[in-house]
């Protein structure tokens, strides 16, 4: 009587009370149509980490500009940083496990190349989608998301916030959030920036003049601007401005990640099919 086993590639069986152990080993015969396919699935693989590691690169880029602006929207509105940096990590596992079952003609690294791939597929589809609809309600979440932060500038407790504010009307050139200067005053119904105008209810703060000295926004708010004094444009046409950059640039990436995996997927479908009819087991 014969028993055997089967574990990671060997077969034990007993004969006469002696135990022999064969290596079970597979040659994979691959014609025209299969080296192709092993090829252009490798290039694809490569091509695709590539283009993982610049997604890396961009989030990086961008997280590193973005707390500001993170503080100053009270959340991250929209994470591109985070969303790039995850989605290259994830591209970048992802090509090498099907370079390496491109090159080996492992079954197992194919086999996993096409599902993660399919993975990342669909997660491209979704942040597209999201991405999408975002764009859509990018103008009043912007607006909506400005003024709840601007209840708390120049409050002791959220210097965190009065910095974003700074910097934001300082590098962007801009003044308030969808009027310019009048926006820091109490002369509209709506009036938001509450700990300020509390305090100085006719200024603007120093970040908006064009030329920014000691109290040069006093009385900006709710006087005739001179030319060159105080930037007259609100702050949130220019912020919409820069994340509709962004979302492009998303939208670009996501594009790339439906486009790319797609089709790794399916080349290491095909080789794993190419592979598993035409191998040879021998045993020895």
């Amino acid at each position: 009587a014969v028993v055997s086993t089967q574990s990671t590639g060997a077969v034990k069986y007993y004969k006469g009370g002696v135990e022999i152990e064969m290596i079970r080993t597979a040659h994979h015969h691959l014609d025209l149509n299969g080296m192709c396919t092993k090829w252009i699935l490798f290039s694809l693989s490569f091509m695709t980490m590539l283009f993982g590691a610049i997604f890396v690169v961009l989030g990086v880029y961008l997280g590193t500009s973005a707390s500001y602006y993170e503080t100053y929207f009270g959340t991250k509105t929209f994470p591109v940083s985070t969303i790039l940096m995850a989605l290259g990590g994830a591209t970048i596992l992802i090509s090498i496990i099907g370079c390496c079952g491109s090159v080996s003609h492992s079954l197992l690294l194919i086999l996993s190349h096409t599902v993660l791939s399919g993975i990342l597929f669909i997660t491209a589809i979704s942040i597209l989608a999201t991405v999408i609809v975002f764009g859509q309600e990018l103008d009043s979440q912007v607006e909506t998301s400005a003024k709840a932060q601007l209840v708390y500038y120049k409050n002791p407790n959220y210097e965190d916030v009065t910095t974003a504010v700074d910097t934001i009307q300082r590098e962007l050139e801009c003044c308030g959030v969808a009027n310019g200067p009048i926006d820091w005053s109490n002369g509209r119904r709506y009036s938001f920036a509450t700990y300020w105008i509390s305090k100085r209810s006719k200024d603007t703060p120093d970040s908006c003049c064009v030329e920014e000295t000691i109290d040069c926004g006093a009385d900006m708010a709710v006087k005739d601007i001179e030319k060159d004094t105080v930037w007259t444009q609100g702050c949130k046409n220019v912020l919409v401005e820069k994340l509709k950059e962004q979302l492009v640039l998303l939208r670009v990436v996501a594009g790339l990640g439906i486009a790319l995996p797609f089709l790794g997927t399916v080349g290491s479908f095909y080789l794993r099919k190419f592979l598993t009819d035409n191998s040879d087991v021998f045993y020895e």
